[in-house]
């Protein structure tokens, strides 16, 4: 006698003695099935012959999935982030903001450049500011140092005034020493003869 096939199994065809595991992604409610459920956009399931829609997963923050049936989520590509759980959009995945970036796959949020680096939109990475700049507290870019102030550092945070005795333009990266016969400002922009 032909007996049905139990939940979370099924069996297309006919004169069979034997029925199949619902493949991942997808369950059997009833028995007797002839085909298995699929887990719904935004979520997965890994494992073989579930038997509820409660065996499917909503994607984790930083993933998506934009197919049904599926056995795991796409994670965000580096430089985009998603904060919400069960994405079910490719466009899920937003651009970091400039300023901010985001070096792993699947991350639910960017991080923020440090000082003395900046970033556009959708970075994966921060860029060091120059020798002769410092970083904005923005992290949107850098400026160059003040005319009387230098750092030879790429990344700085602030430039630092000139010694007495010495001068800088704007950008500098050293401070240069004043000639003989001269001697500096309070401002150290500029040598005057003495």
């Amino acid at each position: 006698s032909c007996q049905a096939c139990a939940r979370g199994t099924f069996q297309p065809g006919l004169g069979y003695n034997t029925c199949i595991n619902c493949p991942r992604g997808q369950y059997g409610t009833d028995p007797g099935a002839t085909e298995c459920e699929l887990c719904a956009h935004g979520t997965y399931q890994s494992d073989v012959a579930q038997t509820s829609a409660s065996a499917c997963v909503a994607c984790a923050p930083g993933q998506y999935q934009t197919q049904s049936g599926q056995e795991r989520c796409t994670e965000c590509t580096t430089g985009r982030y998603n904060m919400v759980t069960g994405s079910s959009q490719t466009d899920a995945c937003r651009a970091c903001t400039a300023g901010r970036f985001q070096a792993h796959l699947g991350s639910a949020s960017c991080e923020m450049c440090d000082v003395g680096r900046y970033s556009t939109a959708g970075a994966f990475a921060c860029i060091q500011c120059a020798a002769g700049q410092h970083g904005m507290t923005d992290r949107l870019g850098c400026s160059q140092c003040e005319a009387g102030r230098d750092t030879g550092s790429h990344g700085a945070t602030s430039c630092e005034l000139c010694d007495a005795g010495r001068q800088s333009v704007s950008g500098a990266t050293e401070c240069a020493q004043c000639p003989a016969g001269q001697h500096g400002e309070p401002d150290r922009m500029q040598c005057v003869l003495c």
